[in-house]
């Protein structure tokens, strides 16, 4: 910042003691000492203490609920006495509609079934004997009540009505109904017509 004489009014040179204009000698003003701004303590931070995290409160574990054990499947037809395939007469093989036949047995019965009328239907094709001929179609009333009697029961035992045996008379359906009741296994353990023949049969060993 330039410098001006106190009398004249006149700018001085830089480094004048004397106004070059009038003369007057140039007094030399002390600069200003600039105070620093006192400085304000630093202060130390207000520590916060420490929270330790908060943790959720343990729940305790829920215990695990034992399953009852689940009793054991009673016989569906209470008034029904134990069956026992040992003790079978004729009728009960052959002539029973209730009850419950699996695959064996069935298998078995009906073979048995089969070789009969096919021996009877071949003595009569061989002698062309006319009585025989007529003995063969009376018969084949019993045989065909004992087979219907043996699909019946092995239609019970795959949790099946019987009259699904119907279905047996159609040409085509009655060949797939033949391989079902063939092969196929029946329920396991005792089902609304009875119980189970295997159990039964295990049981009698």
């Amino acid at each position: 910042m330039g410098r001006f004489c106190g009398e004249c009014g006149k700018p001085l040179e830089a480094g004048s003691k004397f106004c070059q204009f009038c003369g007057t000698p140039v007094v030399e003003e002390p600069a200003a000492s600039v105070n620093p701004a006192p400085q304000q303590p630093v202060q130390p931070p207000v520590q916060q203490p420490v929270q330790p995290p908060v943790q959720p409160p343990v729940q305790p574990q829920m215990q695990q609920r034992m399953m009852p054990p689940r009793p054991a499947m009673q016989n569906p037809l209470p008034n029904q006495p134990a069956h026992s395939f040992e003790n079978e007469d004729f009728k009960q093989k052959f002539l029973c509609f209730d009850g419950r036949l699996n695959r064996q047995r069935y298998f078995l019965r009906s073979l048995c079934l089969s070789l009969i009328y096919g021996l009877f239907y071949g003595i009569a094709a061989a002698t062309k004997s006319e009585g025989l001929t007529i003995l063969m179609g009376i018969l084949y009333i019993p045989v065909a009540v004992c087979a219907i009697s043996l699909g019946i029961r092995r239609l019970h035992d795959l949790d099946k009505s019987g009259w699904l045996w119907l279905l047996c008379l159609i040409p085509i359906v009655g060949f797939g109904m033949g391989i079902y009741m063939l092969f196929f296994k029946g329920t396991d353990g005792p089902n609304r017509y009875g119980e189970d023949p295997l159990n039964s049969y295990f049981q009698q060993r």
